[in-house]
């Protein structure tokens, strides 16, 4: 019962009734049928707009980043976000309701404010919720228990969905990072052995190799490997003072 007096049915939405909330308009003004929302910002746009949104890596909208584009089913609900001109969309009514006292300060954001914002309501949709507020004393209980259980289910539900394509992307980038870090030390493995063949055989295809600044390379890693060789004998040398130290107990 809480879900069907808070869905949206586009079939019976008439062009006049949209255009008055602008509910199913997006920032060009045209009407659409394919709807499509950019994430993370949760703007919902039409095909012509998608593409040049997808194109410049912006969100047509405000012009935030753009992560992801959600394709939206037309039998999905669609609540959109009509406050100070957000114009974001939601798939269902906990997540705009969340959204609002989240982004908007609007703590008591109530079904009723809703359906006087948005005004692509068909008057059959707007008569269920009236029927089911006049219901008796024994069922209002029931619809309450309902629709909390659908506003802390499905509230949260967008926002771990969100964050799921967010650690997707995170993880694709650290995985790409991974495989620099695997190519460049493949890269300096290969240089490594250059240098030892140039060494070995004194030339390079076109050029020759001078074998002063060979010796001096490895001259530089043998000091290095001395300096360390030198902190290790500091470190066990301070390690046996320690130790050769007679232990005092505090009763003598």
């Amino acid at each position: 019962m809480g879900r069907n007096m808070l869905k949206l049915d586009l079939q019976t939405c008439t062009l006049s009734s949209i255009k008055i909330g602008a509910g199913i308009f997006c920032k060009c003004g045209v009407p659409y049928t394919s709807r499509f929302r950019i994430i993370p910002c949760h703007h919902v746009i039409c095909n012509e707009c998608k593409d040049s949104a997808v194109y410049s890596s912006k969100c047509s909208e405000c012009q935030s980043p753009l992560d992801d584009v959600e394709t939206i089913h037309p039998n999905d609900e669609l609540l959109k976000c009509t406050i100070k001109g957000c114009n974001k969309g939601f798939l269902n009514f906990p997540s705009l309701k969340l959204h609002c006292e989240r982004q908007h300060n609007t703590s008591a954001f109530s079904i009723d404010d809703f359906y006087m914002r948005n005004g692509d309501f068909v008057a059959t949709n707007t008569n269920k919720v009236i029927s089911t507020a006049q219901q008796d004393e024994s069922h209002r209980p029931i619809n309450k228990q309902i629709l909390q259980s659908v506003e802390n289910d499905a509230g949260i539900l967008e926002d771990d969905t969100d964050r799921a394509i967010s650690h997707a992307y995170h993880q694709k980038d650290a995985d790409e990072e991974l495989e620099d870090l695997i190519y460049e030390s493949e890269i300096i493995y290969l240089l490594n052995k250059k240098i030892i063949m140039w060494a070995l055989e004194g030339s390079c295809m076109r050029c020759r190799v001078d074998y002063v600044k060979i010796l001096q390379i490895y001259w530089v890693y043998f000091f290095y490997f001395l300096m360390y060789i030198n902190n290790l004998y500091v470190i066990l040398a301070i390690r046996i003072n320690v130790w050769s130290i007679p232990s005092c107990s505090l009763l003598e």
